[in-house]
Parts: structure tokens; sequence; C-alpha cells
């Protein structure tokens, strides 16, 4: 059993806990650890360029080790499995961390001759720390939205049946519905309720954040509003195609978690270091955030291979490089932020600071990713009725309906070969040409040169 969770988890995350990976992984996570570590001195640019010059050599020394594991003949000895850490192992990170160090320096050492003052060192990296730590936790519910969704098709697999339209299917996804609208109503009552003596005036001395909980409560009611009547909406939809499901209303749920965790982080960044007894409320929202990340790096992992294997750059054994070298910078970003580096002062000075402004944006990210995602993902299952087709459902579609007019005897399937069939999909710009092989244009050129040279002529 331990062997078949090991295979399935290997083959999943492409095999960083491996013993062909582990040692890369363990000193990615050292490093990774170091760099939060940096986080906690407040507004030092001197830790701030340190810490750019850790995060930098080892960037280089990842990406010099991806670029190493492209050649077959070398993935021997980067990602030897008879032991965790050998010899050959060793000398070729110590190899790739030597070069990072000596481009890191060299760049250092020039930057102040570059003529473009952008690629200077003082300002090009910060900002371009800065740039992947905002994209990042902007683009993370892009990936956590990949587990909410496949859990939610899973209840609705498991309660109904979508061909079914009977008075269960009907009643089931009505009391999901009038679930999924009565969780978000109830969390904030409970926030508000809950989290008021923190805010209070008699209790903090500061009317205005008073106000501030109050105004924000009443926004988020508003929130709830304008996303629950976006589900209303989606049920009414499905109940006109006669596809009740449960999908929409789960999906709703999971989304509103996210919601509402960037909503209470945000107004208690707000609240700062006024209430007394946030340290334990901050050390949620720190260790809730980092598991965010490790999700959204797990799903980035899993997700990116598929996609990128087709690039000769990227193969199983090296695509975890490059998301070690990107998960450094992103810490880094947020390190660059609170201290301070080239010509990026610090501009939050704490985490509470930059922790309001970043779940300010997730906030509204997420909102508006549910209001156009929510939709989507009904018409990509089937559950409400579509409004576009990508190609390859077009061409599905297109050889169902030959299906379907064969086997009512009103299309002689024989007589309807699959080269007809591609020769249609091409007409239409359905799928590509195929590229022509050299021999093939070749017999072109000389079948025109005889057309040319012996003309049909009309009698």
């Amino acid at each position: 059993m331990f062997m078949k969770i090991r295979d399935k988890f290997n083959a999943e995350f492409h095999m960083i806990f491996n013993k062909s990976h582990i040692f890369y992984t363990v000193v990615f996570l050292i490093i990774a650890a170091i760099l939060g570590l940096c986080s906690f001195s407040v507004d030092n640019r001197t830790v701030g360029d340190i810490s750019l010059f850790i995060a930098t050599m080892f960037f280089l020394a990842f990406f010099t080790l991806m670029i190493l594991g492209i050649p077959s003949a070398t993935q021997n000895f980067l990602f030897s499995t008879e032991k965790i850490i050998n010899l050959r192992k060793f000398g070729f990170f110590v190899f790739s961390l030597i070069l990072g160090l000596i481009l890191t320096w060299i760049y250092w050492a020039v930057s102040d001759s570059i003529p473009i003052e952008f690629l200077r060192r003082e300002n090009l990296l910060p900002i371009a720390v800065i740039i992947i730590f905002l994209g990042w936790n902007m683009i993370q519910i892009f990936f956590i939205k990949t587990i909410f969704e496949n859990v939610a098709l899973k209840v609705d697999n498991k309660l109904l049946n979508n061909n079914d339209v009977s008075s269960i299917s009907k009643s089931t996804s009505f009391i999901f519905l009038v679930i999924a609208l009565i969780i978000p109503v109830l969390m904030q009552i409970a926030t508000f309720i809950g989290y008021w003596e923190k805010f209070d005036p008699n209790q903090t001395g500061n009317q205005d954040l008073f106000y501030w909980f109050v105004g924000w409560n009443v926004l988020m009611f508003g929130v709830i509003v304008l996303v629950s009547w976006r589900l209303i909406y989606l049920f009414y939809l499905s109940r006109k195609n006669e596809t009740y499901n449960v999908f929409s209303s789960i999906f709703y749920i999971f989304i509103w978690l996210i919601i509402w965790f960037r909503s209470f982080s945000f107004i208690n960044s707000l609240k700062g270091v006024v209430t007394i007894s946030s340290s334990d409320v901050e050390v949620f929202e720190i260790i809730i955030d980092i598991l965010l990340m490790i999700l959204t790096a797990i799903m980035v992992l899993r997700g990116l291979g598929g996609k990128i294997y087709k690039l000769r750059v990227f193969n199983e054994s090296n695509l975890p490089f490059f998301l070690f070298a990107f998960v450094l910078f992103y810490l880094e970003g947020q390190v660059v932020l609170i201290t301070g580096s080239g010509v990026i002062a610090s501009a939050f000075s704490n985490r509470t600071n930059i922790s309001m402004y970043n779940n300010f944006i997730l906030l509204i990210v997420t909102i508006i990713f549910y209001w156009w995602y929510s939709r989507y993902v009904l018409e990509k299952h089937n559950l409400i009725v579509k409004h576009s087709f990508k190609h390859e459902e077009v061409i599905q579609i297109v050889s169902d309906f030959k299906e379907y007019l064969g086997q009512r005897g009103k299309l002689n399937l024989n007589a309807v070969s699959e080269t007809d069939m591609e020769t249609f999909y091409r007409i239409k710009k359905l799928i590509a040409k195929p590229e022509e092989t050299e021999q093939e244009v070749e017999e072109e050129i000389t079948e025109e040169k005889q057309d040319v040279d012996n003309p049909i002529t009309e009698e």
C-alpha cells in the first residue's frame, strides 16, 4: 500500500520526494526558510539586499539544473535513484551553485555601469520579484479552483444523475441551493458578532476603526447579495435546461470560504496592532496563507507538466527546478516589500500592511473570478446551455451527429470515411493542415510543372 501511494504521489507531482529529487527539494526548503526568516527584519535594506542576492544565486542555480536536466545523458547523474545524494549529484549541484554565485556577483559588480537604468540591479530585480509575488497571489485562485471543481463534481455525481428530472433531483438541488445561500450569511453574522469586541471603541479607543469595521461588514453583506443573485440565476438556467445539479451550490460554498477568509484577513490587518489579542488571529492567517501557497505550488507542479511538456526544455525530471526557482523569487518579493532593496524603499514596513493590501486585491480577484467562472464551468460540464464551443467540441458534435444519422439508417457510414471527415474539418478551419514533407512538396512542384508544360485544351 505504501509503495502504491508513493508511486502515485511521485507520478502526480514529478517525483519531488523521490530519492532522485529529495536532495534538491531539501535544499530548496532550507533556502525558502531562510528567506522567510529575512522577512521578519523590518525596514532593513541590508537584509533585503543580502536576501535578494541569495534568492538570485539559487534561482540561477536551479535554472542551471533545469537546463542540465534536458539531455537524457545527464539524467542518470542528476536524478540517480540509487542514493539520495552521491558524488556526481552533489558535484552537479555545486557546479550550478558556483555558476549562480559567479553570475550574480558579476551582475552586482557591473550593475552601476549598465547604460540602461532599468536593467540595473537596484531597479530590475526588486521590481521583478514584487511582480512575481503579486502576480502569483492573483492567479492563485485559478489553480485552487481545480480542487473545488473536482470535489463538487464528485458530490454531484454521487447525489444526482444529471439526466434525471425527477422530483427528488429537483428537491435535492433546491435544498443545496438554500444551504449555499444561508452559509455565507451565517458566517458573516458570526464574524460581525464574534469580532465586535475587538473593534469596540471602549476597548481600542479608536472610533474611526470601529466605523471601518461596521462599514466593511455592510459592504460584505452587499457582496453576499451580489454573488447570491449570481448563484440563483445559474440555478434558474440549470432548471431551464433540465439539468438539476448540486455542483453549482457546492462550488459556490468553496469559493465563499476563500472570499470570507480574504475579507476577514483584510479587516484584521486593517486593525493592525491596535487590538491587544490579535496575535493568535495573525498566526492563523499566516498558517492559512502558507497552506494556500503550498496548495497552489502543488497544483502548479501537477498541472504545469501536461501543458509545457510540449516544449523540449522540460521533462518530468527537470520540471521541479522551474517551480523551485519561481517560488524563491515569490518569497523574495515579500521580503523586498518589507525590508526594501535597491530603489524599492520599505514599501509597507511590516507584514500587517502587506497582508491588508494583498488580501484586498485577492478579495476583488476572487469575486470577479467567481462571477466569470461560475457560468463557464457549468457550460463546460453541460449543466447549462453553451454559448460557445471549442474546436474539439465541434468536432465531437459533428462525429456524434454522423453516428446518430447512421444508426437511424439515414446515412451510409461506409461511404463517409475518416479522411472525408478530416477534409471537412480542415475546410471549416477546425483542425490545422498537416505539415507537408519535402517529398510531398517536390511532387506538388513536379505536378505543377507538368500542368504548365502540358496544358489541357478543349475540343
